[in-house]
């Protein structure tokens, strides 16, 4: 019996490892390869140097472009954030959920505002403010996050914090010199992403970072929600049915008292119908 239950926690043991390596292949993927991809792709459309990725976007032909490369971006973030913070147990993953929602439908909200400043300067204005303000509003959340490690993860706090602050450096100096261009705002997307990326694995390597622990815990309450979901279904259902089954038998009711008001017929012998009350 001893054995067998040994035998299970190392099989339980190697499908969390298995899981948890499996995320960080998903996720360098998509830092290293496929957003690079897509932010290149629509990047080499317009000039490093001069053009932004909302004049590209909003370029003849490129519209679709720009609304696909936008909606991966903040699908991305979002499951990264989600993910991290899953991972690390954050006291504060309530907020940090709400706040990525927030940045990344901020920043669909931009592509959704046209960015035309010679026959709409008023909307490209408006465009280029909520592009800058969910931009910002990003990178509070990113230095939020990473203020969170400091309690359970010291280590991770540090090297995340080192980077966060890198990549600070590095947009403001390409800001400072090249305004909102893409070469720019391709930095601050992929150097994003890459940064992403290293803080799952550098919590992946932290020595009080159990992924079996931490995986089981976030299976457990998954569970847990969706008990309470089919519970409360179940409820619901039940009132349903009883609401149902008192509108049956009412019906029922009503059916026979009408059926015995209701006047009989007697055929006569020459063929016509009596009625007796």
């Amino acid at each position: 019996m001893k054995r067998q239950n040994e035998t299970a926690r190392r099989k339980n043991r190697f499908e969390y490892q298995r899981r948890m390596r499996a995320l960080l292949w998903i996720f360098g993927v998509l830092s290293f390869v496929v957003v690079p991809l897509l932010t290149f792709s629509l990047g080499l459309h317009g000039n490093p140097f001069e053009d932004s990725f909302s004049a590209i976007g909003n370029s003849e032909g490129m519209r679709l472009a720009f609304i696909i490369w936008t909606l991966a971006l903040c699908a991305y973030f979002s499951a990264a954030v989600f993910a991290i913070v899953i991972l690390t147990r954050n006291i504060r993953a309530k907020a940090m959920r709400r706040m990525i929602l927030i940045g990344t439908w901020l920043l669909l909200f931009t592509n959704a505002i046209p960015f035309f400043p010679d026959k709409y300067p008023v909307l490209a204005k408006l465009h280029n403010y909520v592009a800058m303000f969910s931009v910002v509003f990003l990178v509070g959340t990113l230095c939020i996050l990473v203020l969170t490690f400091r309690r359970d993860y010291p280590r991770l706090f540090h090297k995340s914090a080192a980077a966060m602050s890198c990549l600070i450096v590095a947009m403001i100096t390409l800001f400072s010199f090249f305004r909102a261009k893409w070469i720019t705002e391709a930095t601050c997307v992929i150097g994003g992403s890459i940064f992403l990326f290293f803080v799952m694995w550098w919590l992946y390597k932290e020595n009080d970072f159990n992924a079996e622990d931490v995986l089981s815990s976030y299976d457990i309450e998954k569970l847990e929600l969706e008990i309470q979901r089919l519970d409360k279904r179940t409820r619901e259902a039940y009132e349903e049915y009883a609401d149902c089954n008192a509108k049956l038998q009412r019906a029922q009711i009503e059916l026979g008292e009408i059926k015995r008001r209701r006047p009989r017929r007697e055929r006569k012998p020459g063929g016509h119908d009596s009625t007796e009350a």
